[in-house]
């Protein structure tokens, strides 16, 4: 038994702190918005540019717009991991020896595997969510500027 399981882990809040983000491996899926060697003025930055173009009205789409923010500083997290897996697939040793390479070579592209995973997942979340937000703001400008629409639906009949 090691002395974290005797000790039941960190008690104090800056304890509880540090260790936080042991477990974290890619970050993709965690709770925490921004990670280590992530700057929380650049989410805020992207979120306030995501607004100005956006421009919702009300809770429920400035929450999509949020939830939005959210989704391409995902993306983002995971453009760098990709980038990270190219640049720094194989190690010096396994570049010289075949087996290694191979190995190594097969765990990036699981790797990878699993990140397009999480990359797909992402961008559908953000299509979907951009389409909720469209929706709604095409619904409210309808029902807001009282104008009737008399685009024809369909093809005429003679």
């Amino acid at each position: 038994m090691n002395d974290g399981m005797r000790t039941g882990g960190p008690k104090t809040a800056e304890g509880k702190a540090i260790v936080a983000t042991n477990a974290v491996t890619h970050g993709l899926t965690s709770k925490e918005l921004v990670l280590p060697g992530e700057r929380k003025a650049d989410l805020t930055a992207l979120r306030q540019s995501l607004l100005a173009d956006l421009n919702p009205v009300g809770s429920l789409e400035t929450l999509l717009v949020e939830r939005a923010a959210l989704c391409l500083w995902r993306l983002r997290r995971v453009m760098r991991f990709e980038a990270g897996f190219m640049g720094n697939g194989l190690s010096a040793e396994a570049r010289h020896d075949p087996y290694g390479e191979f190995v190594a070579r097969f765990n990036v592209a699981d790797k990878l595997v699993l990140l397009t995973r999480y990359e797909t997942a992402i961008e559908r979340s953000l299509y979907r969510t951009l389409g909720e937000l469209r929706a709604m703001q095409q619904a409210r400008g309808k029902a807001g500027d009282g104008t009737i629409d008399v685009t024809p639906k369909g093809e005429f009949v003679s």
